[in-house]
C-alpha cells in the first residue's frame, strides 16, 4: 500500500508533491507529480506541528496546538492510503479476542488499523497532533478499572457489537476515500448485516 499527504483548511486543500512543494488540488485524482510513499515513518516525519508555511501568498499555521475559534489561517494534515488490493473485512471474533486480552489496569485505546485488524494501543507517548496513517479509526481512551477490556467485557455482546458496528461504518468510509486516523467519540447504532453487505459489495478500484 502507498500513502499520500495533504494539508486542508477552509475550502482549500494542498497535496504534497515529489519536489517537496504543496499544490492546490480541485479533485481527488492522483497525478504523476504527487508525492507517494510506502513508509509510515516517512509520512509521520513530514508532519510539522505549530509550523508556518507560505502558500499562494498566504501565511498558514500548520497543526496549531493552540489558537482562537474562527481562525481562518490554519491547515491540518490528512493522510490517505492507496491499497493495492481490497483489504479483508474486519472480524467481530478478532475484536472479541482483542478486548478479552486487554489489561484493564492500564490505559487502552481501541483502534482499527489499515489492514482491517483491531488493536489496543497506548498513545500516551506519541504526538497526537500528527496523523498516524496506520490507523483507520480510533476511539476515546479507556481509563483503567472501568471494565472496557478483559474477559467480562469480551462477553458483553452489546459492548462488543457497538464498537464493531461503528468500526464497520468507518471501514466503509476508508474503502471509499482512503482516509485514515478518523476519531469516533459517538458510537453509531447501525445495522451490522447491512454494513457488512455494503462492504462486501464495495467495488474496489486499485
Amino acid at each position: 500500500m502507498e500513502f499520500y499527504i495533504e494539508l486542508t483548511g477552509p475550502n482549500i486543500t494542498y497535496r504534497h508533491q515529489t519536489d517537496g512543494s504543496w499544490k492546490e488540488i480541485r479533485d481527488r485524482d492522483l497525478k504523476e507529480s504527487d508525492f507517494i510513499s510506502n513508509s509510515i515513518i516517512e509520512i509521520k516525519d513530514l508532519q510539522k506541528v505549530d509550523s508556518q508555511i507560505n502558500l499562494a501568498g498566504k501565511l498558514w499555521t500548520i497543526n496549531p496546538t493552540a489558537g482562537k475559534m474562527g481562525d481562518t489561517n490554519k491547515l491540518h494534515y490528512e493522510v490517505y492510503v492507496k491499497h493495492s488490493s481490497k483489504p479483508p473485512l474486519p472480524l467481530k471474533k478478532q475484536l472479541i479476542t482483542i478486548i478479552e486480552n486487554g489489561i484493564d489496569e492500564i490505559f487502552n485505546t481501541l483502534i482499527l488499523n489499515i489492514n482491517g485488524q483491531f488493536e489496543l494501543r497506548d498513545f500516551s507517548g506519541e504526538n497526537q497532533a500528527k496523523v498516524d496513517p496506520s490507523v483507520v479509526v480510533r476511539y476515546e481512551t479507556f481509563t483503567p478499572g472501568n471494565g472496557y477490556v478483559g474477559k467480562d467485557a469480551s462477553k458483553d455482546m452489546n459492548h462488543v457489537t457497538n464498537y464493531y458496528v461503528d468500526s464497520l461504518r468507518y471501514w466503509l468510509m476508508h474503502l471509499d476515500t482512503g482516509g485514515t486516523y478518523m476519531f469516533s467519540d459517538d458510537i453509531f447504532m447501525g445495522e451490522e448485516n447491512d454494513l457488512i453487505q455494503k462492504i462486501n459489495a464495495f467495488k474496489f478500484i486499485p
